[in-house]
């Protein structure tokens, strides 16, 4: 979500996405606000991988302590990044 504070405020197109892959980089109240912009749209859970240590566990838990709708979780949690896949990858994943 670098940048967020800059891009967000004048973010006219609907294509642009921020990952929240890095938990340490990325203040607490700074998450409730994107979430609050687009009710968990545009937000893409991400590792970090291979530097990321249990980012996805961390950023499960933050996302959890956040008071929105299960639907707008669902979407930070998976349902975003599905949405921009190709249909045959769509498959491969649980819901």
């Amino acid at each position: 979500m670098i940048g967020f504070e800059i891009i967000a405020p004048s973010l006219k197109h609907d294509n642009v996405y921020f990952d929240i892959s890095a938990p340490f980089m990325i203040p607490f109240h700074l998450l409730q606000k994107a979430v609050g912009l687009w009710d968990g749209g545009r937000l893409i859970l991400g590792s970090d991988a291979p530097y990321g240590n249990r980012n996805i566990e961390k950023n499960k838990q933050r996302i959890e302590c956040l008071k929105i709708s299960d639907s707008a979780k669902a979407r930070i949690l998976g349902g975003n990044i599905v949405s921009l896949l190709p249909a045959s990858y769509s498959d491969l994943v649980c819901h």
